[in-house]
């Protein structure tokens, strides 16, 4: 979770200018009841604790959840818990404060309002928890929800497609993955990771061509897309070239080194060494 959605999320919760507080000590008094919008400083707040101490940060969320902190409070533990890795546990926390939102719950906190773009971002939280717990039909189910709440066209609904692309491509659903990868293509052309992504799917789906086409697209775009050589670069292999195959797997170290997908790359090549 980054300050700028924390800083995104914030924006949907608070209007007017609110002082930039320090992260609250984990007690029932608010620190900042003093402000215009008191509740709005302190869920901004442990939101930013979670990043940097979501040990404390939890501690607050829960004291605070038993002191009518409902739908700012649960987040707050959520995006704790998912800092601390505990991704089944934070998911069931976001959908529990969408489902609060959607149903007009637990918004009695001063200065804090619910509206349905909020419950969208936390049902796609919960689905990228999910993602990370490997709970991918959770996660699929959970960004389909996003889906419905966000309004159509919006940045948040690009990023649920996408994720729920990912999802469907975790449950080897791949035409449902390439169906919602093209929707994001179609809003940006310029999107050469969905370009990628798609590009895999029709791969796994025998659709050799489309997906080499893909690939150009996504390499004429961004010709350092390191997961785009890679695919390709299986691709050619499978065609036998092994020429090109190689060339895109050195292309690889060169432009991600050091990272998982380098050592896959030096593995091929590894592997066509031996074959000669």
């Amino acid at each position: 979770m980054t300050k700028a959605w924390v800083a995104v999320v914030f924006g949907l919760l608070a209007t007017g200018a609110v002082a930039q507080p320090s992260a609250p000590a984990p007690a029932y008094e608010n620190p900042f009841q003093n402000l215009s919008r008191p509740d709005a400083a302190r869920y901004k707040a442990c939101l930013t604790q979670a990043e940097t101490n979501p040990k404390a940060a939890l501690e607050a969320g829960f004291l605070w959840k038993d002191h009518d902190g409902g739908v700012p409070a649960k987040h707050c533990i959520g995006a704790a818990l998912a800092a601390l890795d505990r991704y089944p546990e934070a998911a069931a926390w976001f959908e529990e404060a969408a489902s609060d939102v959607s149903s007009g719950r637990g918004l009695e906190a001063k200065g804090v309002t619910g509206s349905p773009l909020l419950a969208a971002r936390l049902r796609d939280q919960a689905g990228n928890a999910w993602m990370l717990s490997k709970h991918y039909d959770r996660a699929y189910k959970a960004f389909t929800e996003a889906l419905a709440l966000a309004p159509a066209k919006s940045v948040l609904a690009q990023d649920a497609v996408f994720d729920r692309a990912l999802a469907a491509a975790a449950l080897r659903n791949y035409k449902q993955a390439a169906s919602d990868l093209t929707q994001v293509i179609l809003a940006d052309r310029e999107r050469d990771d969905a370009l990628t992504l798609r590009a895999a799917a029709h791969r796994a789906l025998g659709e050799t061509d489309l997906a080499l086409a893909d690939l150009g697209r996504a390499l004429a775009i961004n010709p350092e897309n390191a997961d785009a050589l890679m695919e390709r670069g299986n691709l050619r292999y499978e065609d036998g070239d092994h020429d090109g195959a190689r060339l895109d797997w050195i292309h690889v170290l060169v432009f991600d080194p050091g990272s998982d997908l380098a050592d896959q790359a030096l593995d091929n090549l590894e592997m066509l060494r031996i074959k000669g």
